[in-house]
């Protein structure tokens, strides 16, 4: 099939299509490549820093008496003040704290404070010890829980992170984030434009290197054939010359 492509095409025409899909596709693919493992890299920064962030505060305030299920005014004044520490996370514009019974004894919505969702994939890796996260759009109502955001096309970062014990040992609960990095996402915007610029470029100048090298050498193929085609009528034109003359002598000779 190709060599009936180049035949009727011509090997420079052929190798121009082909190398200018083939380059064009592996860069678009190499680049989203690139862009997502930037963009996950650095929304799991991003999760990493709240999830140390929270670590750090359930050492100090202590509310693990009140994930184990104790009401007692100390532990709702530990969780209380737990919770205030980490809605002052930057960006942050809704939380919701689990118990280890996957039962929200926590939330900015105090609906649903008392309910269980146990249909969240996120939320029984974050009882595994894993930070996980998602990039949502808030019209992409995939969950129950979803329901409560504006129907605006915006985007956020749900993440979902495990709360352990004082020893590090167990996991006493998880914490559901939704944050909103603006700053996050306009760098991760720039750098989707500049690993498309990037990507382009670099595919352009490779087409364009290899497009030069392939009809360089054709010409230099076309140049070549007529130069052997040229000495080939030589050849020719002097073969009849001497068998001519040759024809003309052994005619002559005896006359």
């Amino acid at each position: 099939m190709v060599g009936s492509i180049i035949h009727k095409w011509g090997l420079l025409r052929t190798f121009a299509l082909f190398s200018f899909i083939s380059i064009l596709s592996i860069s678009v693919v190499s680049g989203m490549m690139f862009f997502s493992f930037i963009q996950k890299n650095l929304l799991q920064r991003e999760l990493v820093i709240s999830s140390e962030f929270i670590q750090s505060v359930s050492l100090i305030n202590d509310p693990e008496a009140y994930f184990q299920g104790s009401t007692s005014p100390q532990a709702k004044l530990a969780i209380e003040e737990f919770f205030q520490h980490i809605t002052s996370i930057p960006d942050v514009f809704r939380v919701t704290i689990y118990n280890a019974s996957y039962q929200i004894i926590w939330s900015n919505d105090k609906n649903l404070i008392g309910k269980t969702f146990t249909d969240n994939d996120e939320l029984a890796q974050a009882y595994t010890g894993k930070n996980t996260f998602k990039k949502v759009v808030t019209n992409d109502y995939v969950k129950q829980e979803h329901s409560f955001l504006p129907d605006d096309g915006e985007q956020f970062v749900e993440g979902y992170i495990p709360v352990w014990d004082k020893k590090h040992k167990n996991v006493i609960g998880a914490i559901e984030l939704y944050k909103s990095p603006v700053a996050l996402f306009k760098t991760i915007q720039k750098g989707r434009m500049l690993v498309i610029a990037v990507t382009l470029f670099g595919a352009f100048m490779l087409y364009g290197l290899l497009f030069w090298i392939v009809r360089t050498a054709h010409q230099l193929i076309k140049s070549q054939r007529e130069r052997i085609k040229q000495a080939s009528s030589r050849a020719v034109e002097l073969n009849e010359h001497n068998l001519r003359r040759i024809g003309s002598e052994l005619h002559d000779g005896p006359a």
